[in-house]
């Protein structure tokens, strides 16, 4: 007779934090190889990691801060996998939460290896954010709208599913997104403060928008994309809503690469 014997492995508890005092912007960079990873906005004083991890998977997560003079704080957090071919094949156990207060302002450059990722960046003032994942699940929730208008989104995503929710709450006058072989959900629903553009360049990607009827979008593409995807006139090089010329709030799209299919759906 056989015997078998499991052995259960204890999750390490987490619970850092990283004063804000005396600080008025925020330089933040997130490198997490392998986990569950949820970033959330507080009304606290203090940036917050919480949570527990699996020893098996993760190798150890350093957070350095560094204080400057001027009130800026640079802060490092880097969650170092075990390098092993299960990491990949398997789901890490545990979850890490990073609260983001929504006092200073920031700029986030934040890098995913393997894993899920649960972001609501609402109400944060942001001014520049990156975003890199490599292999995953990826949601990004703007719930508020972000004060600080006008910069810029990065993002960059390798194989999995994506979704980007109320995205007219960042308020960013620039989304650029690099994709390989996904899938991506887009609310264009939110405040939209400035005329906005989203250039899209990929391989193999499905995109699904979903847009308020108010919304003047006009699309342009280089490379393969079907036209009948696209429900909108066609005007020039390009194609619009009916409403586009009008519209108070208004958005350019453009695809490049290769794009298996493009769906728009608009709701009152």
């Amino acid at each position: 007779m056989s015997l078998f014997i499991a052995l259960v492995v204890t999750l390490v508890p987490l619970n850092e934090r990283v004063s804000l005092t005396g600080v008025s912007k925020v330089n933040l960079d997130l490198s997490i190889g392998i986990s569950t990873l949820v970033i959330k906005p507080s009304s606290g004083e203090s940036i917050e990691v919480s949570g527990e991890y699996d020893p098996e998977y993760i190798k150890k997560i350093a957070i350095n801060p560094e204080y400057h003079d001027n009130g800026v704080l640079d802060l490092e957090m880097k969650v170092e996998p075990i390098k092993s071919f299960k990491n990949i094949a398997r789901k890490s156990r545990g979850k890490i939460t990073v609260s983001l207060p929504v006092q200073p302002s920031y700029e986030i450059d934040m890098g995913i290896g393997v894993g899920e990722a649960d972001v609501d960046l609402g109400g944060l003032p942001i001014t520049e954010l990156e975003i890199n994942c490599g292999v995953g699940e990826l949601v990004v929730n703007f719930s508020n709208p972000n004060p600080e208008a006008g910069g810029r989104f990065k993002l960059r995503t390798g194989v999995g599913e994506t979704t980007l929710k109320k995205l007219g709450n960042g308020n960013f006058k620039v989304v650029d997104i690099q994709t390989g072989i996904s899938d991506h959900t887009i609310d264009l629903s939110g405040s939209w403060d400035y005329d906005g553009k989203i250039e899209i360049e990929g391989a193999m990607t499905n995109i699904e928008f979903s847009a308020p009827s108010s919304l003047g979008i006009r699309v342009n593409h280089r490379g393969f994309l079907n036209a009948k995807d696209i429900p909108f006139k066609k005007v020039d090089d390009y194609y619009q809503t009916d409403n586009y010329e009008e519209a108070s709030k208004r958005l350019k799209i453009e695809f490049q690469g290769f794009m298996s299919n493009v769906e728009f759906n608009f709701s009152d």
